[in-house]
């Protein structure tokens, strides 16, 4: 049984060291519902979580099963189905814990992420002035962050830099402005 600990140990803590230290392991990668094992997703069904689908936490609980195991045959000397019994919970609690926090982690993330969606109807300042032909840049609070967008006029005018404006549209990373005073002119006068 010690050989089994060992190769569980070896193989696990190995996908650990890889995943925190290189940055280039597996064990952050999950099995999604539609089975693609390249991406960074969790595997559900609905809203439910499967934590023993995910290889992350078969990761874990292979890394601790395996060191408890060694730590209690060799140093506590503890007999052997005590041994299986201890390490395999303690391998499955520690796999839930962290398969459970890095879960929660990559919500969160995702959560506070700027999507383009946020951007649009947003108020900006010009700080660089936008001219027909020539983008400027624009300012603008999301999220409690300060963001700097290059910037092109809806219309083609020009935009002189301390007017607010309103962004309209995205494209390739470049905000489309209209000035705030003709965006409410124009509702005004509909």
């Amino acid at each position: 049984m010690l050989a089994l600990y060992i190769i569980a140990a070896i193989v696990g803590g190995g996908l650990v060291f890889m995943t925190l230290f290189t940055g280039h392991g597996d064990a952050g990668h999950e099995v999604s519902a539609d089975h693609d094992v390249s991406g960074d997703h969790d595997f559900a069904h609905g809203d439910v979580w499967l934590p023993f689908l995910s290889l992350r936490f078969w990761t874990y609980f292979l890394m601790v099963f395996g060191l408890t195991g060694i730590s209690l045959a060799t140093i506590a000397k503890t007999i052997e189905p005590m041994t299986a019994l201890l390490s395999a919970g303690t391998g499955l609690g520690v796999g839930l814990v962290v398969s459970f926090l890095l879960h929660w982690a990559r919500r969160m993330q995702a959560d506070n992420a700027t999507r383009s969606q946020d951007f649009l109807g947003r108020e900006a300042t010009v700080i660089v002035p936008i001219r027909p032909g020539l983008e400027g840049k624009v300012r603008l609070q999301i999220k409690g962050e300060t963001i700097e967008l290059l910037a092109l006029p809806y219309e083609e005018r020009e935009i002189a830099r301390e007017e607010n404006v309103v962004i309209v549209s995205l494209e390739n990373d470049r905000a489309r402005v209209i000035p705030r005073d003709e965006l409410l002119e124009n509702q005004n006068h509909a």
